[in-house]
């Protein structure tokens, strides 16, 4: 199993199911310790894995503070790229099991 960078951004070509399994837990990783870095630092609150599931107080909070317009951006323009290698990691996926063109 050879995994590359590039496999994250590239449309082209199929990609094997141990990889697309690596890259996906890799990218999950990475975006949680993300935010939880940013939360931290930008808001002061701890972040904590049950946040994504169960949202509570803390994304209610932050939709309805006026003060957390810049959280909520930074945390939006933080998941674009996450949201554009799952997407292409997909796609990919997708077509190695013959779903997709």
């Amino acid at each position: 199993m050879r995994l590359h960078f590039s496999d994250l951004w590239r449309w082209d070509g199929p990609i094997d199911r141990g990889p697309y399994a690596v890259l996906g837990l890799l990218l999950t990783t990475l975006k949680y310790n993300s935010d939880r870095l940013l939360l931290s630092t930008l808001d002061g609150n701890p972040w904590r894995w049950s946040l994504y599931w169960l949202p509570g107080d803390t994304f209610t909070r932050l939709m309805n503070h006026p003060g957390a317009g810049a959280i909520c951006w930074a945390l939006f323009l933080t998941s674009l790229p996450f949201l554009w290698a799952g997407v292409v990691l997909t796609l990919r996926r997708l077509r190695s099991a013959g779903r997709a063109p």
